[in-house]
């Protein structure tokens, strides 16, 4: 439990160390481009603010999150996520988000960064609508939850 809350706290110390860190480089991608934005063609507007709260299933933390989305191209998104971490440790991060698919109102989207040995291999998946946003995140000793609604 311990060793949880301190890989968990040295996680988001690396955001508070390095501010806005881009993920671009290592999102995760599925497909052609020309398969993928042919998919996601009718994928909803997720441009603006969203809020709500994070949660880890390893360690029952959780806190506000927000993010800011603003969509690159037909299968893009740079999103700033912006939280507390036991309620007054702020973190701030951006990943590049890949639409991966639709079904329905629902777009798919995911982003994966290597942060190293220590804390391994961090990823987001996950889906959204026009009002909601849902994704599940891991790293090597954390796995939880984001849940969003546009503000």
């Amino acid at each position: 439990m311990i060793a949880r809350i301190c890989c968990t706290a040295i996680f988001i110390s690396l955001f508070l160390c390095n501010p806005l860190q881009s993920w671009a480089e290592e999102s995760v991608t599925s497909g052609s481009p020309h398969a993928q934005a042919a998919t996601v063609k009718s994928a909803p507007q997720l441009n603006g603010f969203w809020s709500g709260v994070w949660t880890s299933k390893e360690t029952g933390h959780r806190g506000p999150i927000s993010a800011n989305f603003n969509q690159i191209d037909a299968c893009h998104y740079e999103v700033r996520f912006h939280g507390r971490f036991l309620k007054i440790i702020p973190f701030a991060y951006k990943a590049v988000l890949t639409a991966t698919g639709t079904s329905g109102d629902r777009v798919y989207l995911s982003a994966s960064k290597r942060l190293g040995p220590l804390l391994g291999t961090f990823t987001i998946s996950g889906w959204a609508t026009h009002n909601q946003f849902v994704a599940s995140y891991s790293s090597k000793d954390d796995a939880g939850q984001f849940c969003m609604t546009r503000r």
